[in-house]
Formats: C-alpha cells, sequence, structure tokens
C-alpha cells in the first residue's frame, strides 16, 4: 500500500509556526535579556533559524528588531531577505516569499565577494515552487542553483539543494532517481562541518528512509529510520523528530505491526490535536491504523479535529480527508454517507494526481456496492478500479523510463563536482609544487651560503695556523738570533777573560815571585801564601755578576726546577754549564776534585738525573733557555 501523500513534500528544513503577536514591551524585555543590541547582524540570522527550527514564536521580536537595525549592507540585506522568503514559504504566503526571494537575488549582483548567495536564493525559490507542488518548475530552479554553484564551496549548499530535488523526485514518484539524489546530498552532508550539520544528515538520511518505504522495502527503510531516533536524543529539531516516527510508523503499518506502529504514531502528538507543521500527515496515518485496527471510535477525534482545521481555514479539505471520513463511516455501518464521502472525494481528486489515487476511491466504492448488493455498481466501479490500476502501471513504467534517463543528471553533476574537484587539486598540486620549488630554492640558497660559511671558516683556521706557523717560526728565528747574540758574547768575555786573566797573572806575578825568594825555603809556608794572595785577588763575584748579565734566564729557569737551590749550587750548575771539567771547577773555586764530583751529585739527585752528560746537556739547555721553544713547538 502507498501512502496517500508522500511524507517528504513538508521536509524542507523550515517550519511552519503558529504566529501570536507579542506585545512590544514582551519584545524588548526579551531581546534586552538576550543582549541582541550586543550580536553582530550575521549571528543573529543564524539565531532567527535557530528559533524559527525550534518553533521559538520569540523569532517575531527578533524580525522586527533586524528589520528596523541591520538593513544596511547589501550582504545583511541579503540575508535577511532570504530568511523571509523561507519563512514565508512554511507559512504559505508564496506570493510574499518570492518577493523578498527576488529582492534577495537583487542584491547577490552587489556582492562580489559571496559566490554562495545566489544559489542559495535560487534553491529558495525552487523550495517555494515545491510548496505549492510545481515541482518540475521547482527542479528548474535547483538546475539553475547548481549551475552556479561552487563545487568547492560549502558543501551544506549543495548538500541541500541535492536534498530538495530528491523530494520533488519523491513527489513525482521517481523513487530511483530521487535515491540518488538523496545519497549525493548525504555524500555532501557528511562533509559539512557547519552549524547545525548533524541534524541535516539526519534529515537526509530520513529521507532515504522514506524512498525505500514508497519502493515497499520496509525493513530496509526501518534499518535505515530506527537508528535515528538514538541521534535525536542529541538536538533539538521538533519538526524532524515527529517526522521520523511518522515515517517509521508507516513503515510498522505496513508491515502489519500495528502495535509498533501506533506506539511510533502517537509518541509526539500528546493529548491535544494540532495542525503544526506535519501533524496532519501523522493524523491520516493514524486514521489507516486504526481503519486496520476496525476502531472506528478511535478515528472519529481525528476526523472532527482535521474537518474543524479547514473550517477554521476557510479551505475544503484534501481528498485524503473524504476517503478516511468515507472509511470510518463504512466501518460504523453507515453506507450512504460513505457512498457520498468517497464520491464527493473523487471530486476533489486533481487531474494531474496519480492513477493510484483514484483507484483507492474506485476499490472501496466497489467494496461497498459489493457488500450492498449492488453488483451493476460494483462491476462499474471494480472495472474504473483495475483500469486506474493499469494506467499507473502505465504511469509508473514511464516514470521508471524517466527516472533511469534523469539519473544522468545526478551523473553530469557528479561530472562537475569532480572535474571541480580535480582543477583544485591540480591547483593544489600546482601550488604545492611551486612551494617545494620555492623550498628547495631556499635550501640550495642556504647549502651554499652554509657551504661559504665553511669554506671561509677553514680558510680562516688555515690563515690563523699560517700565522701561528709564522709567529713560532719568527720566534725560532728570535730565538736563535738570541742564541747567536748570546754566544758571541760569551765568546767577547771568553776573550776579555782571557785578557783578563793575562793581566791578572802578570799583577800577580811579581807578588809570587817576591814570595818565593822570601819564603822558598818554607815551602809550607810558601804555599799558605800563595793562597793567600790568590784569594786576595778573588775574581768568583765578578764571574757570576757577568754570568747574570750573558745569561739573565738561568738561575730563574733553575730554582724553576730546583726551588731549594743554595748559592753555592747554583755556583756549581754555572760552571758545569759552562762545559768545564771536574778539575778546572775545582781549581777556579779551590776546592778538591772529591768536592766537586759530591756537587755533581746533588744536582743530578734534585733533577732527578743519573748520567753523567744528562746533566751537562740539562744545564747547557737552561743556560740557552730552550725549553719554552720545546714546549711551544709541541
Amino acid at each position: 500500500m502507498k501512502p496517500l501523500s508522500s511524507p517528504l513534500h513538508l521536509t524542507l528544513l523550515a517550519l511552519l509556526l503558529s504566529i501570536n503577536l507579542w506585545a512590544v514591551e514582551d519584545c524588548t524585555n526579551w531581546l534586552k535579556g538576550e543582549n541582541i543590541s550586543k550580536q553582530p547582524p550575521k549571528k543573529l540570522i543564524i539565531q532567527l533559524y535557530d528559533l524559527m527550527r525550534e518553533e521559538d514564536e520569540h523569532f517575531l521580536c527578533l524580525i522586527d528588531y533586524y528589520r528596523n537595525n541591520h538593513l544596511t549592507t547589501p550582504e545583511y540585506k541579503q540575508l535577511f531577505y532570504n530568511f523571509m522568503g523561507q519563512y514565508y514559504n512554511n507559512t504559505g504566503k508564496f506570493d510574499s516569499a518570492r518577493a523578498y526571494i527576488l529582492l534577495a537575488i537583487g542584491q547577490d549582483s552587489l556582492l562580489t565577494d559571496n559566490a554562495e548567495a545566489l544559489p542559495a536564493d535560487l534553491a529558495t525559490l525552487g523550495n517555494t515552487e515545491l510548496f505549492q507542488r510545481n515541482y518540475h518548475e521547482a527542479l528548474e530552479y535547483y538546475q539553475k542553483a547548481l549551475d552556479a554553484v561552487d563545487w568547492n564551496g560549502r558543501p551544506f549548499v549543495i548538500a541541500n539543494t541535492f536534498a530538495t530535488m530528491g523530494v520533488c523526485y519523491v513527489e513525482l514518484e521517481m523513487p530511483g532517481n530521487a535515491l540518488a539524489h538523496f545519497s549525493t546530498a548525504l555524500e555532501y552532508s557528511i562533509r559539512d562541518t557547519t552549524l547545525h550539520s548533524t541534524g541535516r544528515r539526519l534529515m537526509i538520511r530520513h529521507n532515504i528512509g522514506v524512498v525505500h518505504n514508497i519502493r515497499g522495502q520496509h525493513q530496509r527503510a526501518l534499518e535505515v529510520l530506527e537508528p535515528l531516533v538514538d541521534s535525536m536524543e542529541h538536538i533539538d529539531y521538533p519538526y524532524l523528530e515527529r517526522l521520523l516516527h511518522s515515517s517509521i510508523g508507516y513503515a510498522y503499518l505496513e508491515t502489519g505491526e500495528l502495535e509498533l506502529a501506533e506506539q511510533h504514531l502517537k509518541t509526539l502528538l500528546g493529548d491535544e490535536m494540532n495542525f503544526d507543521i506535519n501533524q496532519e500527515e501523522l493524523y491520516y496515518y493514524l486514521l489507516e491504523l486504526y481503519a486496520q485496527q476496525n476502531a472506528a471510535h478511535e478515528m472519529k477525534p481525528i476526523l472532527d479535529a482535521v474537518s474543524a482545521h479547514y473550517q477554521e481555514l476557510g479551505i475544503p479539505p484534501l481528498f485524503e480527508h473524504f476517503y478516511w471520513s468515507g472509511r470510518y463511516h463504512e466501518l460504523s455501518k453507515q453506507d450512504d454517507q460513505a457512498e457520498a464521502l468517497y464520491r464527493e472525494g473523487l471530486s476533489y481528486i486533481p487531474e494531474d494526481s496519480f492513477p493510484a489515487n483514484r483507484a483507492r476511491f474506485y476499490e472501496a466504492l466497489a467494496a461497498l456496492y459489493q457488500s450492498t448488493g449492488q453488483w451493476e455498481n460494483a462491476y462499474q466501479y471494480q472495472t474504473q478500479h483495475v483500469n486506474a490500476l493499469l494506467e499507473q502501471q502505465e504511469h509508473d513504467q514511464n516514470r521508471a523510463a524517466e527516472d533511469i534517463a534523469v539519473a544522468y543528471e545526478v551523473k553530469e553533476y557528479r561530472t562537475r563536482a569532480e572535474e571541480a574537484i580535480a582543477r583544485e587539486n591540480l591547483s593544489l598540486v600546482r601550488a604545492d609544487l611551486a612551494e617545494r620549488k620555492a623550498l628547495y630554492f631556499t635550501w640550495a640558497v642556504a647549502f651554499s651560503i652554509l657551504t661559504i660559511l665553511l669554506l671561509g671558516f677553514n680558510y680562516w683556521q688555515y690563515r690563523q695556523r699560517s700565522k701561528s706557523k709564522q709567529e713560532a717560526i719568527r720566534e725560532r728565528n728570535k730565538r736563535l738570533a738570541q742564541e747567536q747574540q748570546q754566544t758571541r758574547q760569551q765568546l767577547e768575555y771568553q776573550k776579555t777573560a782571557v785578557l783578563d786573566k793575562s793581566l791578572w797573572a802578570a799583577r800577580l806575578k811579581p807578588k809570587v815571585s817576591e814570595a818565593i825568594t822570601r819564603y822558598h825555603k818554607r815551602p809550607d809556608y810558601l804555599e799558605r801564601k800563595i793562597h793567600q794572595i790568590f784569594m786576595e785577588e778573588d775574581i768568583l763575584p765578578q764571574f757570576e755578576k757577568e754570568f747574570q748579565l750573558f745569561y739573565p734566564d738561568f738561575s730563574r729557569s733553575l730554582i724553576r726546577d730546583i726551588p731549594n737551590l743554595t748559592d753555592k749550587q747554583l755556583r756549581y750548575a754555572m760552571l758545569i754549564a759552562l762545559g768545564l771539567s771536574n778539575k778546572e771547577i775545582a781549581e777556579i773555586l779551590s776546592v778538591s776534585v772529591k768536592a766537586v764530583e759530591m756537587a755533581r751529585y746533588r744536582l743530578r739527585s734534585a733533577l732527578e738525573i743519573e748520567q753523567e752528560d744528562s746533566l751537562e746537556a740539562l744545564l747547557r739547555n737552561h743556560l740557552l733557555y730552550l725549553e719554552p721553544l720545546a714546549s711551544e713547538e709541541a
């Protein structure tokens, strides 16, 4: 059994709200409490959609506030006009909705930096036609919206457009193409990260479940729809919640699980009858449920409420109402009233309506006449019923062919989207390549600079080493020059010493000769006398003074190695460093050779050396002060 009216004819995100006029002071207090005056215009537009979606009547106050304070720029005007178009679509004032959307489109040409404004406004015009059940005209607007859309822009614009196109195809009984559009909408909505994206995805998944219901795949529809009930706990979306339970209830109704169907259909109705947005659809499902249960007493309150609603509106009810009123009277054994209602309902079916709608009335009339024994009338309506079913079958076949043909639209749009994505990817690759080139160039420049710095540093080190070697060479040459100078001074000193010794000998010669002449007969006394003469002419102090003059670093260098060096040991060291033998040193110092050998031993012990020639070499180095030079070379 197909539903009398598709559950998607009002499944857009917009809501129908009862209009209550608020007193000025109430609005003023609410605006002040919400701190509206400090909110930016774009945020106020989002709040308008939130209040409408949550069915909060305060949004009327916000509409007046925005209209009076923020219609200052093309962008703010476009946002407000688009919202008002959707609002009037929901309230059934389609002329006003169309006027506002055209105003919004007039602002789109002034918005050079907002490519999504025109597609959104075209889609809203499509919604206007959709609410009036002008499905082909609606599809034309949606296709224009997709032609103007930025495929690399925000996904929710594309998702909403494909979703509403799916609604049109459901109403046109083209479920295959509807499912393709809903699937595409779901694909884009998954990429959507904007506010309320969760609600949009749930709505699209619900619509996919409805398509399965229309195809008679009720178990598959339940597999899609029932998990969504748990997701509704995390969002505040009364419209979608009612719609979801309505679709689940219908699926259970068609599978014969009447208790579960009743549980879902009555979940959000409450005790009082009302007609907020999709409530009427729930009532018709409940009427079908009670008709299957033969519960005529449950049907009457619902039918009375629907009749009162249409009387209040001043318009005749839909043909579905006459069908269920006839079913109620038929179950109540009021065949005449049932017949009259069936016949009246047939007159309210639009000419372009689906044959299946007339077939239901023909079937009911045929069954009614058959039960009362009016066989001729029963045969007549049974024949019309069969013809209507055949006409519906032909209609379904034509729709299936159109469904297949129109399916190419989705393929074409997917191709456009893929091409747009490919172009974007190509631009990203090019940008990445340019970035890589820039990075490689930067690295190459950095490497070149680093190489130059390293080469410069190596050259600087080479220059420093060269300077150090040159300094060492200059220092060595300087010391060699000093050594040569010292050698020359030593030779000069030795020459002077020889002369001094000659003079000294010449000066002593008379004294010695006189002593020998006077004391030659007394040898012991003579020896002491000669020694006394020599002691009177002591030249050691003069020798030490001259030695320090020629070799100023000798004493300091030797004392550094032997801190406790005595003056006597220093004198021995001076004579040994000059290369004199033990005998020569003994004669100069007027001591025995044994005393000189003991002095040598003590110097070796102090310097911790063993071999005799090593002492002379070490002292010679101290004499020439070669140790600093040796350490410098090391």
